[in-house]
This record gives C-alpha cells, sequence and structure tokens, in this order.
C-alpha cells in the first residue's frame, strides 16, 4: 500500500488473559465488510505483559485465518463473538502434540510491533 492509502485499524486489548482476545464474529468473514480486507488491520493488544504491553498488527485476513483454525474442529459456535487465543490449540485437539497453537499457525512473531505491514507512514513531529 503505498503513501497515501488508508488503513482501518480496530484496537482489541487484553487486561486479564495473556495472548487471548474477544472479537466479534465478523472477525471471522472479513470479505463480507464494505471496506476491502487489504485495508482492514486489528491490532491486539496484550497488557498482561510486563514492564510493556505486546502489540499485535494483524491483517484481517490472518485474524480470520486464526479464528478459522481455532475453531476447525466442530465449527463456530452459534454466538456473536469468538475467542482468538494466540496460546491455545485449535479447541478439542489440545493434548494433540502435532497441533500448532494459534499464535504458531499464524506465525504471531511476524506481526509482533509490525507497524510496517500498515503500509502507512507514521506522522512526524
Amino acid at each position: 500500500m503505498p503513501f497515501g492509502n488508508v488503513a482501518y485499524l480496530e484496537v482489541k486489548s487484553t487486561a486479564s488473559h495473556n495472548r487471548r482476545w474477544i472479537l466479534q464474529a465478523k472477525y471471522a468473514s472479513p470479505e463480507e465488510d464494505k471496506i476491502p480486507i487489504e485495508h482492514r488491520f486489528v491490532c491486539c493488544v496484550d497488557l498482561t505483559v510486563k514492564p510493556e504491553p505486546d502489540v499485535f498488527v494483524f491483517p484481517a485476513s490472518v485474524v480470520s485465518e486464526g479464528l478459522t483454525y481455532f475453531y476447525k474442529v466442530k465449527g463456530f459456535p452459534d454466538s456473536l463473538s469468538y475467542m482468538l487465543a494466540l496460546n491455545n490449540k485449535p479447541r478439542h485437539k489440545t493434548k494433540d502434540p502435532k497441533e500448532l497453537t494459534v499464535g504458531e499457525h499464524i506465525r504471531l512473531e511476524k506481526y509482533l510491533e509490525n507497524y510496517c505491514i500498515l503500509g502507512i507512514q507514521p506522522l512526524k513531529n
């Protein structure tokens, strides 16, 4: 995305559950949103980490991939919200040693404080 484009950024935070956020169900199907998926991002802030919080900057497609992976065994629940749990394995697969956690599956370290992924230029004072 060259300079001048717009990025839509939604910020979610957790102060009580390490690397786990409750998101609206719409995050599982970002292609249905009116805002083009390539312009949508979710910033997940983990305030449980000290002394500084962890900030993950995820493209909407990566959040969708993580949610789909977590709920892959039995599908999405009949709920208005879903859990993005980076340290967890998919539901009903928690004892399978070969199964990756959600964070491992989406390569979470790639998105840790990676503000460049937004494709926008920060304002300078």
